[in-house]
């Protein structure tokens, strides 16, 4: 599977905004837990395919899936995501706006779970 993934990827290389997701995610000490890029595009291709409109992240941590996320929402499409630490919350959204990916992009609404 590994050899897979890595052919995968060898082909599509890296995106430069989620390479700066992860490059952030590393020096602010957080969990390495994002997905790979490839389940990433996946992702992406996911919620094209599925024609969805809203989505519900649990858990942004540094906005890297958020952003596979929002990329295959149509103009018309909403992400929430919901992260408990305020600091995870501050960088997933900081990084969401490096992305000139990210469709009809009104602005951010911060709320902490409690």
């Amino acid at each position: 599977m590994k050899e897979r993934t890595r052919y995968i990827e060898s082909i599509y290389g890296e995106d430069p905004i989620l390479e700066k997701v992860k490059a952030t995610i590393i020096e602010n000490e957080m969990p390495s837990i994002s997905v790979s890029p490839g389940l990433g595009r996946f992702l992406t291709l996911l919620v094209r395919l599925s024609g969805a409109k809203r989505i519900l992240e649990i858990g942004a941590l540094g906005g890297y899936s958020g952003i596979c996320l929002a990329r295959g929402l149509g103009e018309e499409g909403e992400l929430v995501s919901l992260e408990l630490k305020e600091e995870y919350a501050r960088i997933a959204t900081d990084e969401r706006l490096l992305s000139a990916m990210l469709p009809a992009f009104d602005g951010i609404s911060l709320a902490m779970v409690k």
